[in-house]
């Protein structure tokens, strides 16, 4: 009996020494010195395989920073790091792709009065984490809080909502909410401001990604006249030759010929029975459009 209860003793102090150690080690953890060490990890690597010439392995280098990361957010608990803290460590927790701990300690900086661009940044962390997580509910209430510091900031968080949240909130809370949304963050976007030759192209592609994805949600409601409408909005904004209107053609183009009768499309063969579309009239067609390079 003595011996058992000797070798609970044992187990237990055991647990708690390597707890403490876990611990010890997370307080010890200086996270802005980590993701710094951790970037510039990257950036060597990636300097180093330039000038020799060769191939950076990227899912090796990525696997390797998510390890190193990993260690330093062992023991860690996000709901309980300094606010002060919160958003390196939240920085550090996506470089080892924790999302939830990645979340709760950028929401553990926010109750903080922090700058502009370091709030914006955290409220990003929290967003893309919500997206990965499926916490639609809180992205969307992060989303309409959101404050971007800057233009480029404003830029990204239109990128993002057009590729992204748009629609993951469709999904949840319906399209038209959708549609708010992406209007809402249009509206925080200063066009204006992109004054400069290099800064312009960059308020253009924001302003195409958007007009992408709200004809793109305009569409599933059924509203074709709409979503040409708000392309050809772009379009008009455009001088005569720009690049963008092409793809604005593209665009416009495809979503014609949805619920649209298809082309015959005749075609000469030397093998198989498809001669033209129209001679499948009725039958269920599946077309697949592909070429060698």
């Amino acid at each position: 009996m003595r011996k058992q209860i000797a070798t609970i003793v044992v187990v237990v102090a055991a647990f708690g020494l390597a707890a403490g150690l876990m611990g010890l080690q997370a307080a010890n953890t200086d996270p802005a010195e980590a993701v710094k060490e951790l970037n510039a990890l990257r950036a060597k690597t990636l300097q180093e395989a330039r000038e020799s010439g060769t191939r950076v392995n990227l899912a090796a280098l990525n696997q390797e920073i998510e390890t190193k990361a990993q260690e330093y957010c062992k023991g860690v608990d996000a709901t309980k790091v300094q606010p002060k803290q919160g958003l390196a460590w939240a920085q550090l927790f996506v470089l080892a792709k924790m999302q939830q701990s990645a979340c709760d300690a950028a929401l553990r900086y926010l109750t903080l009065d922090g700058t502009a661009k370091e709030r914006f940044e955290a409220q990003m962390i929290v967003l893309d984490s919500c997206r990965l997580l499926d916490e639609t509910e809180m992205l969307f209430s992060t989303i309409k809080e959101a404050a971007p510091g800057d233009k480029m900031d404003a830029r990204n968080l239109g990128l993002q909502t057009a590729y992204y949240y748009a629609d993951q909130i469709a999904k949840e809370n319906g399209v038209h909410t959708a549609l708010v949304v992406l209007a809402d963050v249009e509206a925080r976007i200063p066009y204006d401001e992109f004054t400069t030759e290099s800064e312009r192209p960059l308020a253009i592609g924001v302003k195409y990604a958007i007009v992408s994805k709200r004809a793109d949600l305009l569409m599933r409601l059924g509203q074709k006249e709409d979503a040409l409408g708000v392309i050809e909005a772009l379009r008009s904004q455009l001088p005569e030759g720009h690049a963008t209107i092409r793809r604005l053609n593209s665009l416009a183009t495809q979503l014609e010929q949805i619920g649209e009768t298809a082309p015959a499309l005749h075609v000469e063969r030397s093998h198989g029975k498809f001669r033209s579309l129209d001679a499948w009239k009725g039958r269920v067609i599946l077309i697949d459009f592909f070429a060698h390079w």
